[in-house]
């Protein structure tokens, strides 16, 4: 049989039935790779503090270890704003956005080819070769497919990806 675009139909191996809490468990897999994995925020963090080391250390002459305790109070009130207000936001979005496509029992089904993956799930079916693939990178239970071309992510069951497809679909030529 062959697929609409004229290549060879590629069989479902791996299938995942999402469990009662599936939606909790993918919203936060989302915080967690959004929040760990940002280069940007770390660059933002570091940033502060030296800007705050800088800062106190300049108001009033102060000793350079009293700046540093202060910048590190300022730090902190920074990063607990610019986390937690992302983090719950994206929790939000994550969770009310995947209400149709992970509610409990719902089917994903994946298969493998030799460039390429397809998924499928209840709202449809997606085919990605591996040149489409900017990103693939495990986040604890689930894996993270960043598509290019897209500026976001997709976050699926680590049950659909079986351990020998992820290190050969993020495996450099």
């Amino acid at each position: 049989m062959m697929a609409p675009d004229g290549e060879a139909s590629i069989p479902y191996t791996e299938r995942y039935v999402v469990p009662a809490d599936g939606r909790r468990r993918i919203a936060w897999a989302s915080v967690r790779f959004t929040v760990v994995h940002s280069r940007a925020q770390r660059a933002f963090y570091v940033s502060i503090v030296a800007f705050a080391v800088v800062f106190q250390s300049l108001e009033g002459w102060e000793p350079l270890g009293r700046a540093v305790v202060r910048a590190l109070g300022l730090v902190a009130v920074a990063a607990a704003a610019s986390v937690l207000y992302p983090a719950t936001v994206g929790f939000a979005q994550t969770y009310q956005s995947t209400r149709h496509r992970h509610y409990p029992g719902a089917v994903l089904e994946s298969g493998f080819g030799d460039d390429t993956v397809v998924l499928r799930g209840p709202t449809g079916e997606s085919r990605l070769s591996r040149a489409a693939l900017r990103r693939m990178r495990v986040v604890g239970d689930f894996v993270v497919v960043g598509p290019r071309g897209i500026a976001g992510h997709v976050i699926l069951p680590r049950a659909l990806f079986p351990p020998h497809q992820v290190a050969r679909l993020t495996a450099r030529e």
